[in-house]
């Protein structure tokens, strides 16, 4: 079976980023890893201060739910070789969604991040990654 597309590290390329809300990053890393049966996420950016940040989750890949901290749990699915979903709920109500889309060359992968307020109005934030040479 061929490794899935969204595996690797990307580099945000700031100018295509679209935020409904907040400033996009002034640059970003963005690694997607296979570990044992979990997909790993690691991601690190400077925001539009200079301020850096970074954060790192994991999930099976099942679209099965799992606890990511107190009342809330995060689950990932592997939609395609080339479309990777992530859910947060909080007490069972999706707060989160992000679908990674890659392009069929591989070389770039869109990130489309929704997240629902607790007055049930949702946001969308755009980024565009181009993937890292290995």
């Amino acid at each position: 079976m061929t490794s899935p597309a969204y595996f690797g590290t990307w580099q945000l390329i700031p100018e295509l980023s679209s935020y409904q809300t907040g400033e996009p990053p002034i640059s970003a890393t963005y690694v997607i890893a296979e570990a044992g049966d979990r997909i790993e996420f690691h991601i690190s950016w400077q925001d539009s201060a200079g301020t850096s940040h970074s954060t790192s989750f994991a999930g099976r890949g099942d679209s099965v739910a799992e606890p990511l901290n107190p009342g809330t749990e995060l689950s990932v699915d592997m939609v395609g070789t080339h479309v990777l979903d992530t859910t947060v709920s909080v007490a069972g109500v999706r707060s989160a969604f992000a679908r990674r889309s890659v392009s069929k060359d591989g070389r770039l992968m869109v990130v489309m991040q929704e997240t629902t307020g607790q007055n049930g109005e949702s946001t969308r934030n755009f980024q565009v990654y181009r993937r890292e040479a290995s």
